[in-house]
């Protein structure tokens, strides 16, 4: 099975697509940007590291370059490094595009379910920032000190070599953002934090969201690559948004930052282990993490949400894994105790106030052949093909 990426017909190729196993020289890390002893997903990027399927158009002094590739089937995503899992019956499958220059990349990836063990995603050069925007789907992250639960519209970060556990039990499209960690401090950017995730509620963080996925979306949607002046408008803009987003979430903890930091991170934890069940309550959560209720409520609220906001979310993320993974079998009063909801009337009314959809919304949605894709959206999911086998 040949890896290959999909250049896009309106780009002249820059070289031919190199065999499966790619020198090391040549590929780059998860979110596109160089790396130095990686074997991961070859893309292009900076330099001479061009990888499968890169495309490059020169728009004045500015070299902007396409990104394109895709791996598909269970063998490939195992050459790619990392422990990968994935469910019996399904064709795994990582597809990325986007554009780059010698300062930024951007990659609008979509991932099938699978689970990443333990794996390591360098960052390659630490002189480069990672920020992962996830646009649909959810996906978890277990990491030594913390677990995420990322929703739409969060925004993660990570800078150097970070080792952890990824998992997406529902199709993903994240956009995938590198930027120069220099130009982000001269910004005043922090680049304390190896793992930071920024909750979808907050105001800045919605702004920053907001105005990089837009920017994004359009360009892939274009006829063509951005020009260097919008490259270099949105490069400054998203800097801005970035850094103001960051410091909100650390300036709402005046005096002991790593002490509120890791209370919210723990009460986060212990919301992600214990949600499934009735008992998880913003009183429960206060116990678990030694601090009184209102103490913890204040907590959340600087983050821009409440406990009962964050239970919420989780229950409905779980309610969403479930009907996606069973759609047909298990009645809906089974998923609702399931994910902790008291009853299917109380998850539906959450569902819909959360995600604008109900359980036959969900259900339909896999329900629906592979082939019912509407011509030109922009988000491409690949459903589980329920009748391939294993590679």
């Amino acid at each position: 099975m040949e890896v290959s990426g999909r250049a896009r017909p309106d780009r002249v190729c820059v070289r031919p697509c190199p065999p499966p196993c790619t020198p090391p020289d040549q590929v780059a890390g998860f979110d596109g940007s160089p790396a130095e002893d990686a074997t991961l997903f070859p893309c292009i990027i900076r330099g001479r590291r061009q990888g499968v399927g890169a495309t490059r158009e020169v728009r004045g002094d500015l070299m902007v370059a396409s990104i394109s590739w895709a791996f598909s089937g269970i063998r490939e995503l195992e050459n790619l490094g990392p422990r990968i899992v994935v469910k019996p019956g399904t064709v795994p499958s990582i597809t990325g595009s986007g554009f780059g220059t010698a300062d930024l990349s951007v990659v609008l990836m979509t991932v099938s379910p699978l689970r990443v063990l333990r794996g390591t995603w360098p960052a390659d050069d630490t002189s480069f920032l990672t920020f992962s925007f996830l646009i649909e789907g959810f996906v978890r992250m277990v990491a030594p000190d913390r677990t995420v639960l990322l929703r739409p519209g969060s925004i993660s970060y990570q800078q150097g070599t970070t080792t952890f556990t990824t998992e997406s039990t529902t199709p993903a499209t994240i956009l995938r953002l590198s930027l120069r960690a220099d130009e982000m401090r001269r910004y005043g950017f922090d680049t304390s934090a190896p793992v930071y995730a920024l909750d979808p509620d907050a105001r800045s963080t919605r702004a920053a969201y907001a105005f990089t996925t837009a920017f994004a979306l359009a360009a892939e949607s274009g006829t063509g690559l951005p020009g260097e002046g919008e490259v270099t408008g949105f490069a400054h803009v998203v800097k801005q948004l970035l850094t103001s987003a960051f410091l909100a979430a650390a300036s709402s903890q005046p005096g002991t930052t790593s002490v509120r930091a890791a209370t919210l991170g723990r009460a986060r934890t212990v919301i992600d282990r214990t949600h499934r069940t009735p008992r998880c309550t913003p009183e429960a959560v206060a116990d678990a993490v030694n601090v009184s209720t209102r103490s913890l409520q204040r907590l959340f609220e600087d983050a821009g949400t409440t406990v009962a906001s964050e239970i919420e979310r989780s229950r409905v993320a779980s309610a969403v894994e479930l009907l996606r993974r069973r759609p047909r079998e298990v009645p809906l009063e089974a998923i609702a105790a399931a994910s902790g909801f008291s009853s299917a009337d109380h998850l539906r009314r959450a569902l819909k106030r959360r995600e604008g959809l109900t359980p036959s919304d969900i259900r339909g949605r896999i329900a629906r052949p592979a082939d019912g894709s509407v011509a030109g959206e922009v988000v491409r999911l690949q459903p589980p093909l329920a009748d391939a086998r294993r590679a």
